[in-house]
């Protein structure tokens, strides 16, 4: 009786082990499926950037506590790339606290047009699209906060009206400090990825 026992625990445990491996393989799978450019370096010359306002394609973020994280991310992004030399100009978000979606990232090749925002004085623009955007909790004080984002980064001449590149990056961070070190660990990650091709 007791051998009988022992074996139906194996067995649960058994199933239970192999349950936590499939959906840790789901997990891994969704992360990894995440659409990625092809590695590409500008190789066109420019000194002035605009950064224009991020949109948000699929879901936007609904908190006192992440409705700036568009521009959170924008400032990321305007440090990295000013200590790299360049003369960065953050366009002003005319739109802020609404919920209506952003229209989509446009086709490789099309020009959206936001870029019309981009003052004629710069030479190039950056075009950010939030395509993924998932929150848990970043309001939370005693509760772990997780935050997803995966952001496609669009560079254009503005004077030529033409693309020079696109990016793609997902990341992902969760702990128990407060939401602000959440939102800066994706940020900044996400800067380091999206730059990439930008020397």
């Amino acid at each position: 009786m007791r051998d009988r026992s022992n074996r139906a625990l194996g067995l649960c445990l058994l199933a239970l082990l192999l349950g936590s491996l499939l959906a840790w393989a789901g997990c891994t799978a969704s992360q990894t499926a995440y659409p990625t450019e092809p590695p590409q370096r500008v190789t066109a010359e420019f000194h002035s950037i605009a950064l224009l306002p991020a949109q948000f394609v699929s879901n936007k973020p609904d908190g006192f506590c992440d409705d700036d994280i568009g521009d959170e991310l924008r400032s990321a992004l305007a440090r990295a790339l000013r200590s790299r030399g360049y003369e960065v100009l953050t366009v002003p978000d005319r739109s802020p606290g609404s919920f209506a979606l952003d229209p989509p990232t446009p086709d490789p090749g099309t020009i959206p047009d936001l870029l019309q925002r981009a003052p004629s004085s710069v030479d190039a623009a950056i075009g950010l699209w939030v395509e993924d955007y998932l929150a848990t909790t970043l309001c939370e004080h005693l509760e772990a906060k997780d935050l997803e984002m995966g952001v496609a980064l669009v560079l254009y001449d503005v004077a030529q009206e033409k693309e020079l590149g696109r990016w793609r990056a997902r990341e992902w961070d969760s702990g128990l400090g407060t939401s602000r070190d959440t939102i800066w660990a994706v940020t900044l990650r996400l800067t380091d990825r999206l730059l990439v091709g930008i020397p």
